[in-house]
């Protein structure tokens, strides 16, 4: 708590004698993250009057364990890194959340991993165990199952899938997606090498509803081209001078003050079909990628680790693509809370429009 707190955070420490019980969500996922990559430096810097040793190690251990179920899940973006040729579509990107039991499982096969010294195991993600905490995201028009294995080897986590091609007689299409270091949205190091099993209760539920995507397109058209008017409109509104001449040529009639009225009422109802818009862009987000205020989301690009709290999502849709903007607070490089927004972007092509 003291070193979260010497960011900036802020936080009181817990009340009463079972202070573990009334932590925060984000402040235990802080606090994971911090241990895993601080505790043992601690120790050897003297900030811990002990020494960093087996007994020690099983005390963080026991900690961790009683941490992992209380904190709040991140939920790791994959982003396939190889560029396809044969296929328009950018994706897909692949969401595992990552919850204790699957925490507990991945540590569990990276023990394997370096115990056999093997260069890595599989995991099918289609399984229904795993399908609880995974959710592919892929061009809103795809009807093309994929077939997904989450890999790990003894650092790192990553998927590798394939995909058919559109002939029959092509084999299927091969890729894997970027590679992100267990230590950096895990405490590997400190979770029991026992083979958990998953849990079958679902956290949360994604879904891809494409004809309410194609509606939304609709309203922004319908809403693009009132906008256009209203901006030809008020070239047409009459300045300060007609209005004088209004009252004195036409007494109570008075067309060109009338003229000014419709096109305020215009533009106050513009404004709110804005608004209602960006209500349902941000609605829709959420139910397609399972995304909501508040999840801490990990991504990593061309070897850089962006770790977010969510604080919005929204989507836009072009004619043959669709992106969607997660918005959130930046987490600092060693796991606590900074105060820097940042926005992780990801583009869908529209199959229907490129084939």
């Amino acid at each position: 708590m003291s070193e979260i707190n010497s960011r900036g955070a802020g936080i009181a420490p817990p009340p009463g004698a079972r202070p573990l019980v009334d932590l925060g969500r984000d402040v235990a996922a802080q606090v994971l993250l911090l241990i895993q990559g601080q505790a043992q430096a601690w120790v050897e810097e003297g900030r811990i009057a002990t020494r960093w040793g087996p007994s020690v190690r099983n005390s963080v251990a026991k900690l961790v364990e009683r941490l992992l179920p209380m904190a709040r899940q991140q939920l790791v973006v994959f982003e396939t890194e190889s560029k396809r040729t044969s296929f328009m579509a950018d994706g897909p990107v692949i969401f595992v959340r990552l919850t204790a039991p699957l925490q507990e499982r991945i540590a569990a096969l990276s023990a394997m991993v370096r115990d056999q010294e093997l260069q890595h195991v599989v995991i099918p993600l289609t399984a229904a165990d795993y399908a609880w905490s995974t959710h592919h995201l892929y061009s809103p028009e795809s009807r093309l199952f994929l077939d997904s294995w989450l890999c790990v080897s003894a650092r790192e986590i990553w998927v590798e899938w394939n995909r058919k091609s559109w002939r029959e007689e092509e084999p299927p299409e091969r890729h894997a997606t970027n590679r992100i270091s267990l230590r950096e949205v895990m405490p590997v190091d400190f979770l029991s090498a026992s083979n958990k099993v998953l849990s079958p209760v679902i956290s949360g539920v994604a879904i891809t509803p494409a004809d309410r995507l194609r509606a939304l397109q609709e309203a922004e058209r319908i809403y693009e081209m009132m906008c256009n008017a209203a901006y030809a409109m008020q070239k047409e509104v009459p300045g300060e001078i007609l209005l004088v001449v209004d009252r004195l040529w036409f007494g109570e009639e008075r067309p060109f003050q009338a003229a000014r009225d419709a096109f305020r009422h215009v533009e106050t109802e513009l404004e709110r079909w804005d608004s209602e818009l960006e209500a349902e862009r941000s609605a829709l987000a959420r139910s397609i990628l399972g995304i909501a205020p508040g999840d801490i989301v990990t991504s990593e690009s061309r070897g850089k680790l962006l770790r977010l709290s969510v604080t919005g999502v929204t989507l836009y849709s072009g004619g043959s693509s669709v992106s969607f903007m997660v918005s959130g607070i930046l987490f600092r490089k060693d796991g606590t809370l900074g105060k820097l927004q940042e926005t992780l972007n990801l583009s869908f092509t529209d199959e229907r429009q490129t084939q």
